[in-house]
């Protein structure tokens, strides 16, 4: 790959000489991926002063049963996040178009939004009303709401006019799926649905997970100073995964054994590894 050829240790001008002699010459040896990958190390190395986790990565996931696998594509965003929903909506069109998918089922956009961003920045919107025209339409995207009722310091009654966030959706008459963040399984079920509206009508649908941020916004909030009630009421309140392993096994599936097994495995492998268990 190019980036090899570059070297991982290289200067901020050595890559920026490599892509500008990409872009002068016609017959360039770099694919479309490897230029891609060139512009995220430039990016890593231009000091933006954005974190690095808004850098973006690629994978590609064999499926549980063994039938295939899929490309999984996270594109480099900056603060404020919302500033990447069209260029995933052109990245999915564009990955259509050279596969030659006609009906638009076999590449799909999912979109990951705040509820305080979903309802307050306009490109929010300005995207929405993309979704069916004939010349931008990628067959309907899935927007994930992780809905934690809270944006910043700013409660949902000081930030929006409207009852929930996702109404904005219903200028395009998308199907919006509310549901409680605590229910793992219901959370399943719902984006389960949502995928499969998309793909049988080629239309948006929305899945508004209700729930909350345990923590502050970032690394230098502590939330106890702006929201003391709320945050009194969250510290109080269990994890997602101490109630999900409790109705597990109060129902039988499991035992606290295998839990606290599982649990020292998702602290303990690597990503990659913890992805394959």
């Amino acid at each position: 790959m190019a980036c090899r050829e570059v070297g991982l240790e290289a200067s901020l001008d050595e890559v920026m000489a490599t892509l500008i002699t990409f872009d002068q010459d016609a017959s360039g040896t770099l694919d479309t991926d490897e230029f891609y990958s060139l512009a995220i190390m430039l990016l890593s190395r231009s000091y933006s002063g954005d974190v690095k986790y808004h850098l973006g990565t690629e994978s590609t996931r064999a499926l549980a049963d063994g039938t295939g696998s899929i490309e999984v594509s996270l594109l480099p965003n900056p603060s404020h996040l919302e500033a990447v929903n069209p260029l995933v909506c052109g990245k999915v069109r564009a990955k259509q178009f050279h596969i030659n998918d006609t009906q638009r089922r076999r590449c799909m956009g999912v979109l990951l939004h705040g509820d305080a961003a979903f309802a307050g920045q306009g490109v929010v919107f300005e995207t929405l009303g993309l979704a069916d025209l004939h010349d931008y339409t990628t067959g309907g995207t899935v927007h994930l709401i992780v809905n934690n009722q809270i944006g910043f310091t700013t409660t949902p009654h000081e930030s929006r006019s409207s009852r929930y966030c996702t109404d904005v959706a219903k200028t395009i008459g998308a199907p919006i799926f509310h549901v409680n963040g605590d229910d793992v399984e219901a959370v399943i079920r719902v984006c389960e649905v949502a995928a499969d509206f998309r793909q049988r009508f080629g239309r948006d649908a929305v899945v508004d997970v209700v729930c909350y941020r345990r923590h502050g916004h970032q690394e230098a909030d502590n939330p106890m100073f702006t929201q003391p009630i709320m945050y009194t009421a969250i510290k109080a309140h269990p994890p997602v995964l101490e109630l999900y392993s409790k109705a597990l096994i109060d129902a039988g599936v499991t035992d606290a054994a295998h839990v606290r097994r599982c649990a020292r495995g998702l602290h303990s492998n690597p990503p990659l590894e913890r992805a394959a268990v």
